[in-house]
């Protein structure tokens, strides 16, 4: 019996709704997390501002300050909106599947990325990762249709090109990785060198063209931030196994990984000479597919092994749906339509593990929790002494005390002028006039057991929790 294609994808999107929904308030807000909630609550101007001292453009926390003006700024409200997000990209996904190698691929690759323990994780978080790989897979859709529908295409289809693509530029960094992949593509047509590609590359150019044009009042900044980037930032820095622990990480287990990997590598050969329905010539759908899928992923990679790391496999998150492109085309290529019935149950099987420990396990610094048990035990007029200078986001986001003091240590303190001797003189200066002293521990850094030292000398420690995350010291005077 023949079951419509939109039908199948309405029901990989229930299931796909329900495993972000699921548990989305469970996890407090962590450090990343409540930066965004506190800054989408802040003016449009403000936002800029901020975000120029950034490495993200600014483009996530305008949409989310209107977000929680309708869902509120809780946990599950301010997560909700990557959670549409992620939805769009699955019907996203969908549509560029169908366009580069046929509907059985698009729905392959849809229900891949709706079961993504990898996808779910960053549809559950409020920060802009789902957001731009909606807007990786807009731009992308348009990209083809502007290289394939020839005198057809129409003005509206380079509006759209121009203006998903400069949003993907305004939403995270990573995305020029996506122009990268497009500038792949259309150098594919110069090898062509028929009249087609060149009308084709023309149209591709122009549209990316106006796009770039779109970004250039962000452009100085981003070259200012990647500046700042390339002296040094936080990345560590990446291992042989970087690679191989990312696509692990897509596909949520490494027996699956191993499995899609394989069927990636054939769906990249099967687009060339496999017989398939799309509207998509056969080179051109495995240049634009092979090239989203490496250049977010190997690019940053290699730009990481001659200068400061930029790799992270978040930031990879467009390349992830790629990848499920190209092994559902393998599969479908391979064995056909039921072949890729069997791959589904195939890979909701393997997945089954990886998402119950993705649910049954503490992923984030719980700082619900240990600011709620302060916030219970603290005296007013109680010192809270933050070891990291921008704790005090995510506790001032969750504490409803307001006769606490909160100081951030070394907030406004050069960390080249510190000693010893100035650790201990600025700690003493914070608490001379408080004998009880709360010390929250996040992140904790050389500094951390110099700042317990201090204290252990002149107080006495009443309590000593290591939890959630975090560690909390609440020393009181002798």
């Amino acid at each position: 019996m023949f079951i419509r294609p939109d039908f199948v994808l309405v029901c990989i999107l229930i299931g796909a709704a329900a495993l972000r929904v699921h548990h989305l308030g469970s996890e407090s807000l962590w450090l990343d997390e409540a930066f965004s909630v506190q800054l989408a609550q802040s003016p449009l101007s403000t936002i800029v501002s901020e975000t120029s001292k950034d490495v993200h453009p600014p483009l996530y926390y305008m949409a989310l300050r209107y977000w929680v003006r309708l869902a509120g700024s809780s946990e599950a409200g301010a997560r909700m909106l990557s959670v549409v997000f992620s939805l769009a990209a699955i019907v996203a996904v969908y549509r560029l599947g169908s366009l580069l190698f046929g509907k059985p691929t698009g729905l392959l690759a849809a229900f891949f990325a709706g079961l993504s323990p990898f996808q779910i994780e960053f549809a559950q978080e409020a920060r802009m990762y789902a957001l731009l790989a909606l807007l990786s897979v807009l731009s992308l859709f348009f990209f083809v249709r502007l290289l394939t529908e020839g005198a057809r295409v129409r003005p509206w289809v380079f509006v759209a090109y121009a203006v998903s693509t400069a949003l993907m530029l305004y939403t995270q960094a990573y995305a020029v990785f996506i122009i990268a992949a497009e500038v792949f593509a259309l150098a594919s047509l110069l090898i062509r060198a028929s009249p087609d590609s060149r009308r084709a590359l023309k149209r591709g150019a122009f549209g990316l063209g106006v796009a770039v044009i779109l970004f250039l009042p962000w452009l100085p900044t981003q070259m200012a931030q990647v500046f700042q980037v390339q002296h040094g930032f936080w990345i560590p820095e990446g291992t042989r196994m970087s690679l191989p622990d990312t696509v692990a990480l897509y596909a949520g287990s490494v027996p699956l990984a191993w499995i899609l990997s394989v069927f990636a590598v054939m769906g990249a050969g099967a687009g060339l000479f496999a017989r398939r329905r799309s509207a998509t010539p056969r080179g051109l759908a495995v240049s634009i597919a092979v090239g989203w899928c490496l250049c977010p992923i190997v690019l940053p990679f290699l730009i990481s092994q001659v200068s400061s790391p930029i790799f992270m496999s978040k930031y990879t998150i467009a390349g992830s749906l790629a990848f499920s492109v190209l092994a559902a085309h393998g599969v479908v290529a391979s064995f056909g339509r039921w072949g890729a019935l069997g791959a589904a149950v195939v890979a909701g099987v393997l997945t089954w593990t990886p998402l119950h420990d993705y649910y049954d396990t503490t992923r984030k610094v719980q700082w619900r929790e240990t600011t709620a048990a302060l916030d219970r035990a603290a005296e007013p007029q109680d010192l809270v002494l933050l070891n990291q200078s921008f704790s005090d986001i995510p506790f001032r986001y969750y504490s409803h005390r307001h006769d606490l003091v909160v100081v951030p240590f070394l907030k406004n303190v050069p960390v080249e002028d510190l000693t010893t001797p100035t650790i201990d003189t600025l700690l003493s200066v914070a608490a001379s006039e408080h004998n009880r002293v709360w010390l929250v521990l996040s992140n904790p850094d050389a500094l951390a057991p110099l700042m317990v030292r201090h204290f252990e000398n002149s107080y006495s420690v009443s309590r000593h929790t290591v939890k959630w995350g975090l560690e909390v010291y609440l020393f009181a005077k002798r």
